[in-house]
């Protein structure tokens, strides 16, 4: 049967046109089993080339701020839990501390009661119920000493009245925490 078309064509003055119209239909036979497939590859490839730089690009930024990083890390280290210490060992130094910046105020410390921790799935509060007795400027310089150290203490709660039959002299009644960075945290950070 193709004989016969050929054959028909060939005789014919349209042969040219049938010889064209042959190529194109071999082009396309080509194009869509062979180079369809191969470009769409190519653009499949291309795409990943395209997210693995991206990729890389973001790489380099984070290594290009390693060095500020692992420096910011190392300032937070100060503030992670020393191991497993136990309550009584960190309440002591957190009374210590209390207590020595009392000293240095010159605030008298009337009562210090610790308060059950607080846990939670960052970090770990401590707390401290301070009575002191001082002058009034004393007092706001040793509350100022508590939230200026390096260790995460602040002063949470805070009530101040006029000590009776003194001058300039005030009692406080304050909560101050102490926040420790719980060991979970702190494995998470090393993954």
């Amino acid at each position: 049967m193709l004989q016969n078309i050929t054959k028909n064509y060939a005789d014919s003055k349209h042969k040219w046109l049938f010889i064209i119209a042959l190529i194109f239909f071999v082009l396309a036979v080509v194009n869509l089993f062979l180079l369809n497939p191969a470009l769409s590859s190519l653009a499949e490839l291309d795409e990943q080339t395209h997210m693995q730089e991206a990729l890389i690009k973001n790489d380099k930024n984070i290594l290009r701020y390693k060095k500020s990083i692992l420096e910011e890390s190392n300032a937070y280290t100060k503030f992670h839990s020393v191991g497993n210490q136990e309550e009584d060992v960190i309440n002591t130094d957190f009374l210590g501390i209390l207590e020595e910046l009392a000293e240095a105020s010159d605030v008298r410390l009337v009562k210090r009661n610790i308060v059950d921790p607080m846990t939670t799935k960052n970090f770990v509060e401590h707390y401290a119920n301070l009575d002191c007795v001082g002058k009034f400027e004393d007092v706001i310089n040793y509350i100022y000493k508590i939230d200026e150290q390096e260790e995460l203490l602040r002063v949470s709660m805070l009530n101040l009245s006029p000590k009776r039959g003194s001058d300039g002299e005030v009692n406080a009644s304050m909560t101050v925490v102490k926040m420790i960075i719980s060991p979970e945290v702190d494995a998470s950070m090393e993954e």
